[in-house]
C-alpha cells in the first residue's frame, strides 16, 4: 500500500478491484475518492465532472 501512496507503483485494473473489494466498496468509489483528493474537488463538483464527461461519450 505505501508503494501506491508514494506513486511508485501503478495498480492493474485487477488491484484496484481487490483492494475495493477489502475496503467494501466498488472500485469506482475508490478510484473517485482518490481523484477527489488529488484535485482537490467535492463530490458534487467531481460527479458533475463525471456527468459532463459521460454525456459526451454516450453520444
Amino acid at each position: 500500500m505505501s508503494e501506491l501512496e508514494l506513486g511508485s507503483k501503478c495498480p492493474t485494473l485487477e488491484k484496484v478491484e481487490a483492494l475495493a473489494s477489502v475496503l467494501l466498496m466498488h472500485p469506482l468509489t475508490l478510484l473517485v475518492s482518490s481523484y477527489m483528493q488529488k484535485e482537490g474537488l467535492d463530490l458534487e463538483a467531481m460527479l458533475a465532472l463525471v456527468k459532463d464527461d459521460l454525456s459526451v461519450v454516450k453520444e
